[in-house]
């Protein structure tokens, strides 16, 4: 069946070289770079958001283990676990020392007497105290499960000695853990020569009666703790993951919706697509950066407090959280891609959510001391994997489509269903120059594929059938 439709002089609508080579691509691989690259965008305007979980100090993150630079260097130094550990870690070849006074009053530091205390507690890392001076030093005390007091934690920070050359403040970080809480602190000391040396000979009491005020005014206070608390997940570490992942979704919808216009010769953007992208994508990314960071963590903290080493576990709420992402964003593209089964574009989505959030873990792994490198490739990767899935869903759950033909090696397929596929010049699913809004409405309601023209008449088209409107050929692919 071959119908022409009359469409006056209605200019070509030709493509660069450029342009025609990416017209040329198939469509998943094209929907997977531009997911790629909308997440990268929103990747990089997320990191100074997430800023504000690192100057935040003292937030329960509710993620019990260490960041991944601290864990490999206490690998490294052959640290060993327990149920509290504190770190201390700077990157000078200086001498900072890490305090910390138990519930009994107990005070733990290098002082080879005070490296283990009669509760448990052992000072098993102390760097650059002597050679060999490293630029990457860690402190570390631990205390076993079942070996440490109940009650409160107070944990210092004294910067004992400056190397020559080396600037007079120093920036550090200490992070503490117990089998319920997480916390980071950053902080910077100035170096002040002590007033009185206090020696290193005679009795612990002569030593401390003499060091221990001396030290006292350059000593920073960090913080106190409770092994015993066990306080929920912060709201405001939630609202800010939220944030984060909502700027990853409204620019991955965004470059998806532009790539689908794109196509279709559409303009590849306008107001009322945008308003809603922006605000799909912020109601779908605060959704799922909260349920992984806050709700997640509730469930998974109750499991890992009884069992401290599977802290993994609440890397689960990333991948749960990231599926759910991939879920909602494929659904809410049926609003910009016709006739887009929503049920599989949904299972595809999620698919593409397990396979970018296993990869960002992975990456974060694989590159401990470049966290802002693993959080690129791993979002980057996110966006492959959704935008792939949801072209991939489309194109293999359709019963038929319209195939556009612009221009020869350029056409656009276009899933047919209940949902019209308008052709016109105007607002409409295909864009050609020269013709009224709505020229043509092409749908298929059981199995009856139909096309109304703009005076109301109707005619019934099949497989392989193909139209004449302006400047492009339509063709009729029915599958089943």
């Amino acid at each position: 069946m071959e119908d022409r439709v009359p469409s006056g002089d209605a200019p070509a609508q030709t493509s660069s070289g450029v342009t025609k080579f990416l017209r040329s691509m198939p469509k998943p691989i094209f929907f997977a770079i531009a997911g790629a690259i909308g997440c990268l965008v929103g990747w990089l305007l997320g990191e100074p958001v997430l800023l504000l979980l690192r100057d935040g100090g003292g937030q329960h993150s509710g993620v019990l283990v260490f960041s991944p630079e601290i864990q490999k260097l206490l690998d490294d130094a052959e640290a060993e676990k327990g149920a509290i550990e504190i770190v201390l870690h700077w990157k000078t070849t200086d001498d900072l020392d890490l305090h910390c006074v138990d519930p009994e009053g107990n005070r733990i530091y290098w002082r080879p007497e005070r490296k283990k205390s009669p509760t448990g507690g052992w000072l098993d890392v102390d760097m650059n105290a002597e050679e060999p001076f490293v630029t990457n030093p860690v402190e570390h005390i631990r205390w076993k499960e079942g070996q440490y007091p109940k009650g409160e934690y107070r944990v210092y920070v004294h910067y004992y000695r400056k190397s020559e050359g080396s600037p007079m403040a120093t920036p550090f970080t200490v992070e503490l853990k117990t089998t319920k809480i997480k916390e980071e602190f950053r902080g910077e000391l100035t170096y002040k020569p002590l007033s009185e040396s206090g020696g290193q000979d005679g009795s612990i009491a002569d030593f401390e009666k003499v060091f221990l005020p001396a030290i006292r005014p350059l000593v920073m206070d960090i913080t106190t703790f409770n092994p015993s608390d066990a306080p929920k997940p912060s709201i405001k570490a939630a609202l800010i993951m939220g944030v984060w992942t909502a700027l990853l979704a409204i620019f991955m919808s965004l470059f998806l919706v532009t790539a689908q216009n794109f196509l279709t010769r559409r303009p590849l953007l306008n107001f009322r697509s945008t308003a809603t992208v922006f605000g799909g994508g912020m109601m779908v990314g605060i959704m799922s950066g909260f349920i992984s960071q806050y709700l997640f963590s509730i469930a998974a903290a109750g499991i890992v407090e009884k069992y401290p080493d599977m802290g993994w576990l609440l890397n689960v709420g990333v991948v749960v959280g990231w599926m759910m992402l991939g879920c909602l964003m494929a659904i809410g593209m049926g609003w910009f891609i016709p006739n887009l089964p929503k049920i599989r574009a949904g299972i595809g989505g999620m698919i593409g959510g397990l396979v970018g959030a296993i990869a960002f873990l992975v990456a974060l792994s694989l590159l401990p001391k470049l966290d802002l490198l693993g959080r690129m490739m791993g979002t980057a990767i996110l966006g492959i994997s959704i935008g792939l899935m949801i072209a991939l869903v489309e194109t293999m759950f359709r019963e038929a489509c319209l195939e556009v033909i612009w221009a020869p090696m350029e056409t656009t397929r276009l899933s047919l269903g209940a949902r019209p596929i308008t052709v016109g010049g105007g607002d409409d699913n295909v864009f050609v120059n020269g013709l009224p809004q709505h020229a043509l409405r092409i749908e298929m309601v059981e199995g009856r594929i139909t096309c109304t023209q703009a005076d109301g008449s109707q005619s019934q088209l099949k497989d392989q059938s193909r139209i004449d409107v302006g400047s492009v050929e339509l063709v009729i692919h029915a599958y089943s």
